[in-house]
């Protein structure tokens, strides 16, 4: 379990620089344009967050005010919100050689084994 929840802290830190890398001047550090890192972000935290509240690591999450009611809702709407962002996300890889989001959806699929990207990509 602590490794799992190691990768998702690096994966949510990594998340939130990708964000804020955005507003700063060296923003070329990122190969994605900046509506996508905005509009994906904090859709993209809201599932680990909900998978880190949780399970056994239940202890407030430094996140945004705003996103507390999301997470809170996020098990009501998972079956509709996984296969969006998987596909979503996989579009973005595709279109970018990096594929900032590779690493992203592989841990979605370790915490939410019921999604598959192949299933999302319908």
């Amino acid at each position: 379990m602590d490794s799992i929840y190691n990768e998702i802290m690096a994966e949510i830190q990594r998340l939130r620089q990708l964000k804020h890398s955005v507003f700063e001047e060296d923003s070329n550090l990122c190969d994605i344009t900046t509506s996508n890192i905005c509009l994906s972000a904090d859709i993209l935290l809201i599932p680990l967050y909900w998978y880190l509240t949780s399970t056994l690591h239940n202890e407030n999450q430094p996140m945004e005010e705003y996103m507390r009611k999301s997470v809170s809702n996020f098990d009501k709407k998972a079956n509709l919100l996984l296969p969006r962002i998987l596909k979503r996300t996989k579009e973005l890889d595709d279109q970018y050689i990096s594929e900032p989001f590779k690493r992203y959806r592989n841990l979605l699929k370790k915490c939410f084994p019921q999604y598959t990207i192949h299933s999302a990509q319908k």
